[in-house]
């Protein structure tokens, strides 16, 4: 497995050592591991921690030889994405992603932008790791969120921060992991032997360490505060403080505050130094009173070398730390501090304790198993819509199929159009390019485009081509461009791909991926759909070469299949029948819930569900209609839907002298407590594929009678309903309703098993 880690620089620290220690616990032959470190600059009063790489790690340190230039780019990329809003990386850094695929690709902290990752790096699983409470935290780069959906996951380094992350962004719910913080326990025990690399006082009195660089978080201000108190109460000890004090303002601030304090021989700040583990060792307790701390990897090493760790109750610490038990808890506040710090002087028992329960601690293996997990080879499945807010029976089937795979695959949904379902949202990762700037901008007016300062000048260039194009009647070739260049890297991540409709817009942009596997579904009678309209024919113009780079193409039934194949026979060996799922259940739960159209059971009830347009033959099921009730028969037929040419029926309805018998319910969320209540289920469109009204009706045991198109028939059996050539008033009032039952749940449970089975042989 080959596994990209990307972090901007790596001078010590918490995370840096974590990332440190990672890599250094994957030497396994399983895990081929690229680094890329794309800003590292020489600033003062650091460590690097480039000489710390094991070597079986390929290094890629984009800004190693640049010096003082290093400083004229960053000064550079500052006010380039001030400007812009972006962030703009090294030439190298786009280098490296261009010529190397990856498992697996992982953005290495919060602090700095994953937008490199998230648009360049080749990975079929890419990941944003946080090492910082989302909710606490004020370095959070902003372009988490803006390429949230770009990233498989995000990992977390405690279960605390996971839970504060899900409850302020939305998008991380469901996709969390926790993998905690590793150090070499190897390598700190072995340092730890070491003779201290700053010198000790050795007059007696208890010492206390603090290991962190001077960082406002960190709270060094309160810490001298509780010392003062401290000593003001007669208590005396070293307080050492371990780590960068690059941060001169702040530092400032506190050497002013210990001058005041006279706390100048007691309170020391070394700097950073290499070897902070001695000193550890040869203190009485490791006190880590941050104000937030996803996960300390202080406290862990502390830990490992047996001494007693004083911290605030960060969210990392409260997982990290039992009180009295491992460790002491204290609130943030100054006074509960120094409270948990006197009683921990003056009581040596408690430091004894501590020590005790200590003995033998290690993290490794259970980090280890986490990562493990993290990158099994599940493998990922996208099902791209054009629009996955317009509501018809493809979305439905789609989305139950989805659900069922869920067990056994890491299933995506692709929409150019946000979606704007909650539930729907809550439950999968939905991928969308609203917000990518050179596709908005396409379907901005001109002027609109031109004027407004929030669009780059390379994306107005794009819109004035745009529209001289689509004079030209050639937009489609740049449309296509945009999508290869904008979605390429993040759809070759998949396995397969799975194109809903016949219709998408991106069925040849998925037919030019080379690494996926590449299925269209089709959920109509392709054959007659295709001559439809002037539009359907111009955009099946060239569906023979596209399915031709396609794995497989299915159609809901075999008699959909064979006129798809008698059509293409270059694809027929490619070509398989598979029909819809049906949701039992679902059905039957919806059909239960109150009914708000009051339905007359003395007469009979007929109903029609579908969209409002030419297609689904409304015009003829009026003048069935009318032919119906001028022949005396007293009935109720309910058309259920909306659609452009809503009102035209409406129209015609009143003209025929219909009202009353015609009911047109418009749209409904839920047409199933309707449609049980009814005698007669009837289905007159020019085209279908395999309707999940006619599901419904099946399930619900309402009778069907449907004209013979697509595939209705397959779906239709003496205990369903009939598909006729042609259906005539005669027909309808001559329907022996009560021979129709309907199919039974133990039926459908197997038909399901079945078809599930012949989804998964073909992924």
């Amino acid at each position: 497995m080959k596994v990209l880690f990307v972090i901007n620089q790596l001078f010590r620290g918490g995370a840096e050592g974590a990332l440190i220690n990672l890599l250094s616990a994957m030497r396994d032959k399983k895990y081929q591991i690229d680094l890329l470190v794309y800003d590292q600059i020489d600033l003062p009063d650091t460590v690097s921690l480039i000489p710390k790489v094991p070597s079986y790690v390929k290094l890629y340190n984009i800004a190693k030889n640049e010096k003082k230039v290093a400083f004229v780019k960053k000064a550079f990329y500052k006010v380039y994405n001030k400007m812009t809003g972006r962030t703009a990386f090294r030439r190298g850094a786009y280098k490296v992603l261009e010529d190397n695929e990856y498992d697996v690709a992982i953005s290495f902290g919060e602090w700095f932008s994953c937008s490199l990752v998230a648009n360049y790096a080749k990975a079929r699983w890419k990941y944003v790791w946080i090492h910082a409470d989302a909710d606490k935290a004020d370095f959070f780069h902003p372009d988490i969120y803006r390429y949230h959906e770009c990233f498989d996951g995000f990992i977390f380094v405690s279960n605390n921060s996971r839970l504060s992350a899900e409850r302020q962004y939305s998008f991380i719910a469901g996709r969390s992991y926790i993998v905690n913080n590793m150090i070499d326990a190897d390598e700190v025990l072995e340092k730890s032997k070491d003779k201290p690399c700053i010198t000790l006082p050795e007059d007696g009195l208890p010492r206390l360490v603090t290991v962190a660089n001077v960082r406002p978080e960190k709270n060094h201000l309160r810490q001298l505060r509780v010392m003062k108190r401290l000593f003001d109460r007669g208590l005396r000890f070293y307080w050492i403080n371990v780590g960068s004090t690059a941060n001169s303002a702040l530092m400032g601030k506190l050497t002013a505050e210990i001058r005041a304090s006279g706390l100048e021989e007691y309170c020391l700040f070394t700097g950073a130094v290499e070897n902070p583990y001695s000193v550890i060792r040869n203190s009485d307790a490791v006190c880590v009173l941050s104000d937030h701390e996803s996960w300390s990897m202080v406290i862990t090493e502390t830990k490992t070398l047996g001494t007693p760790v004083i911290a605030t109750k960060t969210s990392g610490a409260l997982e990290q730390l039992v009180h009295l038990d491992n460790g002491i808890l204290c609130d943030f506040d100054e006074g509960d501090i120094e409270e948990k710090i006197e009683e921990f002087l003056k009581d040596p028992g408690i430091g004894e304790n501590i020590r005790k329960n200590l003995r033998g601690f290690s993290s490794t293996a259970n980090v280890l198993a986490s990562l493990d997990a993290l990158f099994e080879n599940r493998k990922k499945l996208l099902y791209v819509f054009d629009d996955i807010n317009y509501m018809s029976g493809a979305r439905a089937a789609t989305l139950m199929q989805a659900d069922c795979l869920r067990e056994s695959w890491h299933v995506d949904l692709f929409s150019v159009t946000a979606a704007k379902d909650e539930e729907l949202l809550s439950k999968y990762r939905i991928i969308n390019i609203e917000n990518n700037e050179r596709f908005k901008i396409l379907s901005v007016p001109i002027r609109e485009a031109l004027s407004s300062a929030k669009y780059s000048k390379r994306s107005k260039l794009l819109r004035i081509a745009y529209a001289v194009l689509v004079r030209l009647g050639m937009d489609i070739p740049l449309y296509r461009s945009l999508l290869k260049n904008e979605l390429t890297h993040q759809f070759c991540g998949y396995d397969c791909i799975i194109v809903v409709s016949e219709a998408s817009k991106l069925r040849h942009f998925v037919s030019t991926l080379s690494h996926p596997r590449k299925i269209q579904w089709i959920h109509t009678d392709y054959v007659a759909w295709r001559l439809h309209s002037s539009w359907t024919k111009k955009i099946t113009r060239n569906d023979g070469a596209t399915y031709k780079k396609y794995d497989k193409v299915v159609c809901l039934s075999e008699a959909l299949r064979e006129k798809f194949a008698s059509l293409y026979p270059l694809l027929a060996e490619k070509t398989v029948a598979i029909p819809n799922l049906i949701d039992y259940d679902g059905i039957i739960e919806k059909s239960l819930e109150p009914c708000e159209i009051s339905v007359d059971k003395s007469k009979l009830n007929i109903i029609t569900i579908g969209r409002m347009e030419s297609e689904k033959r409304y015009d003829r099921i009026l003048s069935l209609a009318r032919e119906l009730s001028e022949l005396g028969n007293d009935f109720t037929w309910y058309l259920v839907g909306d659609g452009t040419l809503l009102e035209d029926y409406k129209t015609a309805c009143a003209e025929m002298g219909l009202e009353g018998r015609v009911i047109f319910t418009g749209y409904l969320d839920n047409a199933c407590p309707l449609l049980k209540q009814c005698d007669l289920f009837v289905l007159l469109s020019e085209y279908e594929g395999t309707p999940v009204t006619v599901d419904e009706a099946k399930v619900l045991g309402v009778p069907v009678l449907a004209k013979n198109v697509g595939g209705i028939s397959d779906m239709l059996g003496p205990a369903v309903g009939r598909a006729l050539s042609s259906v005539s008033a005669a027909d309808i009032a001559d329907f022996d309703t009560s021979s129709c039952i309907g199919v039974g749940e133990s039926e459908i449970r197997d038909y399901n098993k079945e078809t599930s089975n012949k989804i998964k042989s073909i992924l």
